[in-house]
C-alpha cells in the first residue's frame, strides 16, 4: 500500500526543512566592544573575520526561525576528538568563541543547534566544520571590505553603500545580511557592524539573502569597524589561558 505525499512529508527528517545556508562571520573588536558578555583575550594571530556560524535557514517569513535542534542531545552525541584530527588548530584560529570558555564548547552548541539539522547533506559533524572553513576560505570578507577601502579604525566611519558595492563587486550578491550593536566611544554613540552574512543555496552557491526582518542595522547612519588593538584597552576582557596554552583546551 502506497503511502500518501502528505505522510511521506511528515516522515521526512527536521533537516530538510531549511532553504538556504546563512553562512555568519564575525569581528571580535565590534562584539565585544562595551559588551555586557565577558569577553576573552583573543591571541595575536586571530586579527580578522572569523566564523560564528553555518546555519540552516527558511526564507519568506520565517526567516529568522532557524531549524535548531534537530535530534536530541543523544542523537547529537558531539565528540571533540572527531573534529580534532585534522582541523581543531584551523577552528580555534577561525572558529573560536569570543566570550569565556572554551571553544570546543561553542562548536558543540553550534553542530547541536544548527549542523544537526543539515545532516541530509553534511551527514556528520566532521563534513560540517570542514565545510565551514572550506568556505570561509573562498568568501573571504577581508577581501570584499578592502576592495572598497573599508579598514579597522577607531575614527573612520563608513557607509553601508560602499560596503554593499564590495560585497557586490566581490561575491556578485546584491544582498547579504547585518548585524549592527550601537556603542558608545568618548562621549560618541558610534555604529559598529559585527557580524555579516553570506547566504548560500544548498550546493553552496552564493545567492542573495531573503529580505528578512531584522533591523540591528540603521543603514542610514554610518558605521565603525574598530581595530583588534581593542583588545589592549579594555578591561571586560578575560585571559582565558589555560594550562597548555591558549587557545587549546
Amino acid at each position: 500500500m502506497s503511502s500518501s505525499p502528505l505522510i511521506l512529508l511528515f516522515l521526512l527528517p527536521l533537516s530538510t526543512s531549511y532553504n538556504f545556508f546563512e553562512f555568519v562571520r564575525q569581528w571580535s573588536p565590534n562584539a565585544c566592544f562595551n559588551a555586557s558578555q565577558q569577553c576573552k583575550f583573543v591571541p595575536p594571530n586571530i586579527n580578522t573575520w572569523t566564523i560564528r556560524g553555518l546555519w540552516p535557514s527558511h526564507k519568506g517569513h520565517n526567516s529568522t526561525a532557524y531549524p535548531a535542534e534537530c535530534g536530541n542531545s543523544t542523537q547529537c552525541n558531539f565528540l571533540s576528538e572527531a573534529v580534532a584530527e585534522d582541523v581543531a588548530t584551523e577552528l580555534h584560529e577561525k572558529w573560536p568563541s569570543n566570550y569565556k570558555g572554551k571553544d570546543t564548547r561553542t562548536w558543540e552548541n553550534e553542530y547541536c543547534n544548527h549542523g544537526m539539522c543539515a545532516k541530509n547533506i553534511l551527514w556528520n559533524q566532521h563534513l560540517y566544520f570542514a565545510k565551514a572553513l572550506s568556505l570561509h576560505s573562498e568568501l573571504d570578507i577581508e577581501t570584499a571590505l578592502t576592495s572598497v577601502d573599508i579598514i579597522p579604525d577607531w575614527y573612520k566611519p563608513y557607509s553601508f553603500g560602499r560596503l554593499e558595492y564590495g560585497i557586490r563587486k566581490v561575491f556578485r550578491v546584491n544582498r547579504a545580511s547585518y548585524w549592527c550593536r550601537f556603542v558608545q566611544h568618548e562621549g560618541k554613540t558610534k555604529q559598529v557592524v559585527y557580524q555579516i552574512s553570506l547566504c548560500l543555496d544548498k550546493k553552496f552557491r552564493v545567492r542573495d539573502c531573503p529580505v528578512m526582518p531584522r533591523h540591528s542595522c540603521n543603514k542610514r547612519e554610518r558605521f565603525y569597524l574598530l581595530p583588534f588593538n581593542m583588545f589592549n584597552t579594555l578591561g571586560n576582557i578575560h585571559e582565558d589561558v589555560h594550562e597548555k596554552g591558549w587557545p587549546y583546551e
